[in-house]
């Protein structure tokens, strides 16, 4: 609901390369049911989840905060969508090829898609970028990377 509903970002796999080949075309319109969620497993809603706790932060301080200090996230999961939404939203508006700004949404994806794929599908795309921001978020490597 996050991550691909909005964009117009498509691409696929070809010759062992993750979403090399690819265009941008944006759809007519989106829908999004929030009530889809209740029929996922936790693992599953979780997994989507990690696009927005990305969003947050990235791009929202106070975004992050209210997913991290929720006491309850299936009652806030509309207001977390929505919100995750609209700053993606603003980001395409300026950035809408991935020249610039949008790059930022590939946070935790580099790292991410290649545990995905070394996890032979035992471990989900939500997950594995999880993975890939807890790791370039830690401040060693944030200090072996500014050296670079």
């Amino acid at each position: 609901m996050v991550d691909s509903s909005i964009g117009g970002k498509t691409a696929i796999n070809f010759l062992g390369f993750k979403n090399i080949v690819g265009s941008f075309n944006q759809p007519k319109s989106v829908c999004i049911d929030i009530n889809l969620l209740k029929t996922l497993p936790k693992r599953h809603f979780y997994n989507g989840l990690v696009e927005s706790i990305k969003m947050a932060a990235t791009f929202d301080k106070e975004l992050f905060n209210f997913i991290n200090n929720s006491t309850n996230i299936n009652n806030d999961i509309e207001k977390i969508i929505v919100s995750s939404l609209k700053l993606k939203k603003q980001i395409l508006e300026q950035d809408e090829r991935e020249i610039g700004l949008r790059k930022t949404l590939n946070f935790g994806h580099t790292l991410g898609h290649v545990i995905e794929e070394l996890s032979f599908g035992k471990l989900y795309h939500g997950e594995c970028v999880g993975i890939g921001m807890l790791y370039f978020s830690s401040k060693d490597v944030r200090k072996k990377l500014e050296n670079v």
